[in-house]
C-alpha cells in the first residue's frame, strides 16, 4: 500500500509578516509534507510570500472565510492525491511558534 500524501494547508489573510516564518517552521517539522496556503483575498504581500516559501496557493481573489477557503485547499489536495491525502490545517498566525 503506497504512503500518504502529506499536506499541510495554512489559512492566511493579510499574514505577509508571518506566512514565511510559519511555512519554515512547519517545513522543518514536516519536511515530507505538501505545503498549501488557503489564502482568503489577501490586499498584501501574502501570497507571493507563500509561493516565495515553495507552498501551493489556492487563493479566489475575494473573500470567502477561513473555513470555504481550507475547504477548497483541502479539495484541492483531494483532486490532486484522492483518498491517499492526509491533512493539517493551521493558521498563518503560528508564525515561527
Amino acid at each position: 500500500m503506497p504512503e500518504p500524501e502529506r499536506v499541510v494547508i495554512v489559512a492566511a489573510r493579510n499574514e505577509e509578516e508571518r506566512i514565511g516564518d510559519a511555512l519554515d517552521a512547519l517545513r522543518s517539522v514536516f519536511p515530507d509534507a505538501r505545503p498549501i496556503v488557503a489564502d482568503d483575498a489577501s490586499t498584501d504581500a501574502t501570497r507571493e510570500r507563500a509561493m516565495a516559501h515553495g507552498a501551493w496557493l489556492i487563493s479566489r481573489r475575494r473573500p470567502h472565510g477561513k473555513g470555504a477557503n481550507v475547504g477548497a485547499a483541502a479539495e484541492a489536495a483531494v483532486g490532486e492525491f484522492g483518498d491517499r491525502t492526509t491533512a493539517l490545517l493551521c493558521d498563518a498566525d503560528l508564525g515561527a511558534s
